[in-house]
């Protein structure tokens, strides 16, 4: 993926939102940069859920402030990719899935 030089940004045309890598099926994917664009697809995560989530379990837990910061911060942490503490489970190690029986939602 090129970025433009001076402005840092993505180039305007091309795919918005790619799964390159990705198993759609299980929102996992090989690569970080991939699980964020691909999290990021309003189609995939819906923004009001998202930014409702608390980051950890406790109670005094804050929320993601941006679907970014929730697609970003899903992809780079995920205790269910990991075995033996410290090995990946598979290469589909960056997941953007809610755990759905975690304690991680907030009461809407």
């Amino acid at each position: 993926m090129a970025v433009n030089p001076s402005s840092g940004c993505c180039p305007e045309a091309g795919k918005q939102f790619p799964c390159q890598g990705c198993n759609i099926s299980s929102q996992c994917c090989d690569s970080y940069e991939f699980c964020v664009s691909c999290c990021l697809n309003p189609a995939r995560t819906h923004e009001e859920t998202a930014i409702k989530m608390k980051v950890a379990k406790p109670a005094t837990a804050g929320s993601y402030g941006s679907i970014f910061n929730f697609c970003a911060g899903r992809c780079r942490h995920n205790s269910g990719s990991v075995v033996h503490e410290n090995a990946y489970a598979s290469e589909m190690h960056h997941c953007f899935s809610f755990q759905l029986n975690s304690s991680v939602y907030r009461n809407i």
